[in-house]
């Protein structure tokens, strides 16, 4: 006569049955494993300690071996049920090496020599193979079409076709273009334009912003945002504008002035911007009231920023106020720079946030908005980098359009139709001299790849060799313990890092079922020292041990679903009939150690009679 009985559990493996109804049995009765059903949660890679660290030197020809960033990946044991956490956690970390400004002036220990680029890595997580990529970031305006996006650009015709572009930034109620120098009464967002002869109109004054003329109001009513799959990059990154005109209206402070925003959520389409999107800000008003600034610790509520703009009424545009938001590393700061009066310029530093671990990576939303009238608040040369990784999936092929300086100056016409671009000018170089001094330093001369005159660049990617062999990475040079530092061939704005083989979580096994509860003839003679039973004697080697089965499985989904094709009995060691009221059974490893398990695990056992 054969018996079945069914058990579950959810405590890794480990059943527990205690029964109303006995099973009674014969005498030399025997025992089979029928089937099992159970979902493993394996250690798939640990991060401790040194090779936690992850370092980067942008260009080591340039700025010297001491010259590279260092930030350290979570301490963390990845299993078969949470390893995808980890490349969002590398990609972060690799963001966190990237800086405009030298370690020493942020506060960090290590190079004082500047990166001198906006840039992102980005870690290919949903591929086959998981490469590292890096990209340098342009700085773009929100709402001007260049020919990164129509496909006109010629180096040897630098008449450009700037206008109105709604293909990465959205505005609400409407976007508009203006033909002279004031903006229309229509209720929107107008971008300052002139007509250039023919259909052509282009973006003038530093491609200047502001709400229609003749309305102020102090709703938040208004304001551009990202379009879907638009965000802030990741890496170091900018947004920054330049207070062009800031008027008393004579109205309330709330109903003057404007801001530049990061919200940490996707900013959608309302008759306001709401407030719950005002995360990272810096506000400017009067010209007589200080700016104030918003962090996440502020609960949306303005702080005083403790200075007011210093010249902000004047034509002399380029020694205008700008207000700016900045990540170097994991720290966004806001600033007000201005001129000091005294022949030079002032970075007024608002405030220093430092992201938190869970918000490590996570997109920025960059956003404006406009409340004093087009003849009292505009902003001009509003600039700021996006995800670049994102700017392909907006448009095929646009990325490396916006790279090159013609394309990427996005900051409309720059004087009488005909006049000659200046390729190398980054957009900073609008402001005075002064000013430039308190702005990052930005070498475009990387942007497209070096040229044949400049010195070659050594870029260096430092990664553990065991992080290194979990993405994929094999040969003898990624063998062992310690460190292996890449030297990738910067080109085309970037580099990309791919690993010989495709990514797999790979978990080999062939485990152990244990019945605790009653003796079997069965016996393991390997060489194991994992304790199998309450007597630690009977766990040596060759000694008799209650294995009921064992199963070969490559559960490398974590899943392992074990039919029997042929029952093989274990005899129970029972020289007399026997009730059976409760059982303890235990799933080990390979090693007998226990191991861990989701959901509920399944098994089913046949009790035969002799």
């Amino acid at each position: 006569m054969v018996k079945l009985i069914r058990l579950t559990t959810e405590n890794n493996n480990q059943f527990e049955a205690d029964m109303d109804s006995e099973i009674k049995l014969g005498s030399n009765a025997s025992v089979a494993l029928q089937n099992i059903t159970f979902q493993t949660e394996f250690v798939a890679l640990g991060v401790s300690g040194v090779d936690a660290t992850i370092k980067y030197n942008f260009d080591e020809a340039a700025y010297g071996s001491a010259a590279f960033n260092s930030n350290d990946l979570k301490f963390n044991e990845y299993t078969s049920a949470n390893y995808q956490t980890f490349f969002e956690d590398l990609e972060g970390t690799l963001n966190n090496t990237c800086s405009i400004g030298s370690a020493a002036s942020l506060g960090y220990p290590g190079n004082t020599a500047q990166m001198n680029n906006y840039m992102q890595f980005n870690v290919t997580a949903d591929e086959e193979k998981k490469a590292i990529q890096l990209r340098l970031t342009p700085m773009l305006h929100p709402l001007l079409k260049t020919r990164a996006f129509d496909f006109e650009f010629a180096a040897a015709n630098p008449d450009s076709d700037y206008g109105i572009s709604s293909l990465i930034f959205s505005s609400h109620p409407a976007a508009y273009t203006s033909e002279g120098a004031t903006a229309d009464t229509t209720a929107g967002v107008w971008l300052r334009t002139q007509n250039q002869g023919g259909p052509a109109f282009e973006a003038i004054d530093y491609g200047l912003l502001s709400r229609e003329r003749g309305t102020a109001s102090s709703t938040l009513n208004r304001y551009i945002y990202p379009n879907d799959g638009v965000e802030w990059s990741k890496g170091s990154s900018v947004w920054w504008c330049r207070i062009n005109n800031l008027i008393d209206n004579g109205g309330g402070k709330e109903t003057n002035g404007f801001a530049i925003g990061l919200s940490k959520t996707p900013i959608l389409l309302g008759t306001v911007l709401n407030a719950s999107h005002q995360d990272y800000e810096i506000r400017c008003y009067k010209p007589a009231d200080n700016v104030e600034y918003i962090t996440p610790d502020d609960g949306g509520a303005h702080q005083d920023g403790g200075v007011s703009p210093a010249q902000v009424t004047s034509a002399d545009e380029p020694n205008h106020d700008i207000m700016m938001l900045r990540k170097d590393r994991d720290v966004i700061r806001g600033f007000l720079i201005s001129r000091d009066g005294a022949g030079g310029a002032n970075s007024n530093q608002l405030f220093e946030y430092t992201i938190p671990e869970a918000d490590k990576n996570k997109p920025l939303y960059p956003y404006a908005y406009f409340c004093g009238a087009f003849e009292h608040a505009s902003m001009s040369q509003p600039s700021m980098t996006l995800d670049p990784f994102a700017i392909d999936r907006i448009q095929p092929n646009a990325y490396q359009a916006f790279m090159t300086p013609l394309a990427g100056d996005t900051y409309g016409y720059e004087g009488a139709d005909g006049d000659p671009v200046i390729a190398d000018e980054n957009g900073y170089e609008r402001a005075s001299a002064a000013m430039q001094t308190k702005l990052p330093e930005l070498d475009e001369d990387y942007w497209g790849g070096l040229p044949a005159s400049s010195p070659i660049q050594l870029v260096k990617l430092t990664i553990a060799k065991d992080i290194l062999r979990f993405l994929g990475f094999d040969g003898p040079d990624y063998a062992g313990s310690g460190d292996f530092t890449f030297t990738p061939k910067y080109q085309e704005s970037g580099f990309e890092i791919i690993p010989e083989n495709i990514f797999q979580v790979t978990n080999s096994d062939n485990y152990v079922v244990v019945l605790d509860s009653h003796p079997l003839q069965s016996y393991d003679a390997s060489t194991s020292q994992g304790l199998l039973l309450n007597d630690t004697k009977a766990s040596k080697i060759g000694r008799r041990l209650n294995i009921l089965a064992t199963l070969p499985e490559n559960d490398n989904n974590g899943s392992v679903e074990h039919e029997v094709n042929q029952l093989v009995y274990i005899d129970l060691d029972n020289a007399e009939p026997q009730r059976i009221s409760n059982l303890r059974l235990r799933v080990l490893d390979k090693t007998l150690s226990p191991i861990l398990t989701t959901g509920i695990s399944v098994m089913t056992l046949l009790f035969k009679d002799n």
